[in-house]
């Protein structure tokens, strides 16, 4: 049974050790460049991400929940919804392309920092972005996961894959059965990933096969960012955020070099 523990000092501490410092030997990519071309997204991709958020969405720090977007830009809201849909729409295309001011970014692209109490007793970190941010990422992402396919498929199946840990397991149990001789069946499960995955590798990938949004990524990742574990801070200095919608794709970005080279008669990734 898993169990939402209440914000204290012990738990804080916790949950600490599962968010590493700096490496001393971080090495960021170039920031973006003041001559990098300008992405704009339409008011239709905004309504569509919006309307993609699930039923019951969470609110991060801030605490908008996704549900006040959608009813602010339902046809309910009359008039006053154009007026929304024009207002979000100027907000992601300024915070794509990377405008947000720095002394901002450790707040609005932070995040609500929950425990989940497991059997053994550890705590299973869940963070809870800022609405905004993760209204962005999904803006963002749609029109580039094609892009990813392409670069992952089909040994990566954990992005932009319907179905894909399905897949998976089928490939591979398809796999064994069909299999001859003596082989081994080797699985890896990462402890702590995408707490611990370094940023400048993930901005490296980022900057290479998401130039377009690689501003947004940049302000999201090159710096600490706030987390909130009740009356409790704490700082996000590595790895990608969870319940990022872009997080999954730099995740997979930032290890494909990696795990692209396995040399296997089977190599399969999810994430």
């Amino acid at each position: 049974m898993i169990a939402l523990v209440n914000p204290s000092k012990e738990s804080l501490d916790i949950l600490q050790q599962k968010h590493p410092q700096v490496p001393l030997d971080l090495a960021l990519p170039p920031s973006p460049s003041a001559t990098t071309p300008p992405t704009y997204f339409s008011q239709n991709q905004i309504h569509a991400a919006i309307s993609s958020f699930p039923h019951g969405s969470r609110a991060g720090p801030e605490g908008l929940r996704p549900q006040h977007l959608k009813d602010c830009i339902s046809i309910s809201a009359g008039d006053a919804s154009t007026s929304v849909l024009t207002s979000l729409t100027e907000l992601v295309n300024h915070l794509t392309n990377g405008h947000l001011p720095t002394a901002l970014r450790p707040f609005l692209y932070g995040a609500q920092l929950h425990g989940l109490r497991k059997n053994n007793g550890d705590l299973r970190p869940i963070t809870v972005g800022c609405t905004y941010r993760r209204l962005v990422a999904k803006v963002c992402l749609r029109p580039y996961m094609s892009r990813l396919c392409d670069l992952f498929q089909p040994s990566q199946l954990g992005v932009g894959t319907p179905r894909g840990c399905e897949a998976a397991v089928h490939a591979t149990r398809s796999f064994m059965t069909q299999t001859q001789g003596e082989k081994v069946l080797l699985k890896l499960d990462v402890k702590n990933a995408f707490n611990s995955i370094r940023r400048d590798k993930v901005l490296q990938a980022a900057h290479t096969h998401l130039p377009e949004i690689y501003p947004f990524i940049w302000d999201c990742y090159s710096s600490k960012t706030s987390l909130f574990h009740g009356d409790f801070h704490l700082d996000s200095a590595t790895g990608v955020q969870q319940g990022d919608p872009l997080g999954p794709a730099l995740f997979a970005l930032a290890i494909h070099g990696v795990t692209s080279e396995v040399k296997s008669d089977l190599n399969v990734r999810n994430n």
